[in-house]
């Protein structure tokens, strides 16, 4: 199918993870709105984990048929975090020669780049800096547009490096501290301030009225809670960690009588970042 316009869509491998997902979904949705408007057509060429991916984004995307799974080597399941490291260095490695080279064949309109969080040093430490070359080295070749992301903060040499390498990138910061921080701090001018993607609406909301309907839960009448799967970046000791929870929980129950709790996952997978872990050790605890 020929179209008049095509993207590349990174960092939107995981549609386990809720918060990516629901970011790539409205993005694309939001894209086709304002495409219609002009009578242009657009192909999405998706960085996804699995053609399982492929088959949840078409479902929550009914009637887009321009929906490709971008063609790069798939990542393994991570099964611990040691294989965080061989993904980092191998395997994303491997995957940015392979989109450098589909983007030196492809004649396309630009590369988007969905947030969060992963454009600081909270997870990779000093090895943030390989993500901004990749960043850079992807600008040679197309338009590259950073949205929904949360900036830094970057520290020593790499922080006049996220200066030098994102000054021609269009960032659309997702809250005003990152906004504040490329401004003032990296001295960034194409950087706009938007709203987090995962918070408008989703095109297909309207399936889920009946898990409202079938747990009760009534406008203004829960309170959403989302444990991290992942214990390791905030303790050591996990039993902590969960007790932490709990305690909170309790907390929460105590002053607002009549209101639900909801523990919601926000990453499904992989196994080593699923949620589900800690809100099921979590809900044990709670039903003593």
């Amino acid at each position: 199918m020929k179209t008049d316009l095509s993207f590349i869509i990174l960092h939107a491998h995981n549609t386990l993870n809720n918060g990516s997902f629901m970011m790539l979904i409205n993005t694309i949705w939001n894209i086709e709105q304002q495409t219609k408007k002009i009578n242009k057509t657009v192909s999405y060429f998706v960085e996804l984990n699995t053609p399982q991916d492929l088959e949840r984004l078409k479902q929550e995307l009914p009637g887009i048929d321009s929906l490709h799974a971008l063609p790069i080597t798939q990542k393994k399941e991570l099964k611990s975090n040691k294989d965080l490291y061989v993904n980092f260095f191998i395997e994303n490695g491997i995957q940015v020669v392979q989109i450098l080279m589909f983007l030196f064949q492809k004649k396309l309109n630009g590369m988007i780049i969905l947030g969060g969080d992963d454009l600081s040093e909270y997870y990779a430490s000093w090895r943030i800096i390989f993500r901004l070359v990749w960043i850079y080295l992807y600008s040679l070749l197309t338009k590259v547009f950073i949205i929904g992301q949360t900036i830094g903060p970057f520290y020593s040499w790499r922080k006049a490096s996220a200066t030098i390498l994102l000054k021609n990138i269009d960032i659309f910061v997702r809250d005003s501290i990152s906004f504040k921080y490329s401004k003032e701090e990296l001295y960034l001018t194409q950087v706009r301030q938007f709203s987090d993607l995962a918070f408008m609406p989703l095109p297909e909301e309207k399936k889920n009225e009946k898990f409202f309907r079938k747990y009760g839960l009534e406008k203004k009448r829960y309170i959403t809670i989302v444990p991290s799967g992942i214990p390791q970046h905030y303790t050591k000791n996990e039993k902590h960690y969960i007790d932490n929870w709990i305690e909170l929980v309790r907390l929460l129950t105590n002053e607002y009588k009549g209101i639900k709790l909801v523990l919601m996952a926000h990453v499904y997978g992989p196994p080593v970042a699923d949620d589900r872990r800690i809100i099921e050790k979590n809900s044990g605890f709670i039903r003593r």
